[in-house]
């Protein structure tokens, strides 16, 4: 695998890039656990306030957007924004904008202040300054604190409460079993649910996907988990990056793959070939 920045030098060495895409999607998850961001609506608010049209010209063409928990299945939701209705409403729940500042306040004087926890890659950075920009438009200031991947999980997972946002990109087993990010039961400890969710409802679905025994019900069953996540604004779902590898330009019969793991590219090897000839019966 390479960073698609550098793909273009090994056009010179008789290189091509090819697309891997992997059940992974980058996803910004709320910490429920926060004084500020324990308010649904405020979350709403700010979910409300990405423009995902925008958000698509920023990563495309090496990710597409997502906006559900699973990389491959989309709900359907709206891409339009008003960021005017958005600032109305933070009015409405007493965040106040006083004049010649840039920073709303509420009436006990508390800044909307928000932090982003994100580790220190490219694209991730580039996603942190794409909330940090729309989010300030309403009126919020925001802050992005790097870290390493390691390190910023570790003490997440260490002090539960140290962070307000983490933009993160998640992998997914090849079952795309979602449990591990989102059931109540691995919200304490070293659990993976980073917004720390525990919700009934959402409990319930993840039941019955894992007991679906066809694919109609296993489809029903994420779309109810799916509506049962939206409800509550725990995270904004964002996009889908997709990894780039290389090849020798001689070798044909390879196509860009959608795979459950990195190592499954591999798994179409037998249909590729360096020469070909025509044989008469």
């Amino acid at each position: 695998f390479v960073p698609w920045s550098e793909t273009a030098a090994f056009k010179r060495e008789r290189l091509r890039s090819l697309q891997l895409q992997l059940p992974q999607e980058t996803v910004a998850f709320f910490n429920l656990k926060d004084p500020l961001l324990k308010d649904a609506a405020l979350r709403s608010i700010l979910s409300q306030s990405i423009d995902r049209s925008e958000l698509e010209e920023l990563v495309k063409p090496h990710a597409s957007l997502v906006d559900s928990p699973f990389p491959f299945l989309s709900f359907g939701v709206s891409s339009s924004t008003d960021l005017e209705m958005n600032r109305q409403a933070l009015e409405k729940l007493g965040w106040k904008l006083s004049p010649g500042e840039n920073v709303r306040k509420s009436r006990a004087t508390l800044p909307l202040t928000l932090t982003i926890d994100v580790p220190n890659q490219p694209d991730l950075l580039k996603i942190a300054d794409y909330l940090q920009q729309r989010w300030s438009l309403i009126g919020a200031k925001v802050d992005i604190q790097t870290k390493e991947t390691g390190v910023l999980l570790q003490n997440a997972l260490q002090d539960r409460s140290s962070y307000q946002i983490i933009l993160w990109n998640i992998l997914l087993s090849p079952t795309q079993d979602v449990s591990p990010f989102w059931s109540s039961l691995n919200t304490v400890g070293q659990g993976l649910n980073l917004s720390h969710l525990a919700n009934q409802q959402v409990d319930q679905a993840l039941a019955e996907i894992q007991s679906a025994t066809s694919s109609d019900r296993l489809f029903i069953a994420r779309r109810k988990l799916n509506t049962a996540i939206q409800k509550q604004t725990p995270a904004l779902f964002l996009v889908k990056p997709a990894y780039s590898y290389v090849v020798a330009e001689r070798v044909k019969g390879v196509q860009d793959l959608r795979v459950s793991r990195p190592s499954d590219r591999l798994l179409q090897a037998n249909t590729w070939y360096v020469k070909s000839r025509c044989e008469w019966n």
